[in-house]
């Protein structure tokens, strides 16, 4: 959880090559102005994978929001087009 932990960003991208909702969380952040980080997992090792995960995490990419996992695509899309984030 260091990585997100020590991010100099308050959203913080988890995601991996050849991922299309991953492609498009950065194209919505980018539409909307708003600085990240992408850490890919093919650059983690096992136990870091492991430890950045979120439990409840189903799907690529990992949205974290002031270090806090928020969901994936669709949960970042509809809070962010509803003004909620």
């Amino acid at each position: 959880m260091d990585l997100i932990q020590n991010a100099k960003t308050n959203y913080v991208i988890i995601s991996k090559k050849d991922c299309v909702f991953c492609d498009m969380v950065n194209e919505l952040l980018n539409d909307f102005f708003i600085d990240y980080t992408v850490i890919k997992i093919e650059t983690l090792t096992d136990e870091q994978l492991e430890e950045i995960k979120p439990k409840d995490a189903t799907k690529y990419p990992f949205v974290f929001k002031d270090k806090i996992y928020i969901g994936s695509y669709n949960k970042l899309n509809k809070d962010l087009n509803n003004g909620v984030l």
